[in-house]
Order: structure tokens, then sequence, then C-alpha cells
């Protein structure tokens, strides 16, 4: 099995925008995002782990 492997670097010339990259066993994604879609996204996934049972 592989570790996930997660990136998020800013793009050079732009404000707030982003580009994250997800690497994992069971999928592989890149995305550009602007910061309010990071801040989205983790608010996700944190929702998702509490779930979970998995969440401090």
């Amino acid at each position: 099995m592989r570790d996930p492997y997660v990136t998020v670097k800013k793009i050079q010339g732009t404000q707030h925008q982003y580009r994250l990259k997800i690497d994992s066993e069971f999928a592989s994604i890149e995305a550009h995002m602007t910061s309010n879609d990071l801040i989205k996204l983790r608010d996700q996934l944190i929702k998702v782990i509490k779930k979970e049972g998995r969440g401090r």
C-alpha cells in the first residue's frame, strides 16, 4: 500500500490561486483552487473525519 501524497503550491503570478495535487493508491488528482476553495475542502474533510470517529 502506498502512502497518500498531498501538495499545495501557490501558482506564481496569481493572487489566491493554488495547485492541489493528491496522489494515493486509489486516486491521482490535480486541481487549481482558490484559497476559499481550499478552506471549504478543509471544512468538508474535517466533517468526514469527525463523523468516522477519527477526529480530535
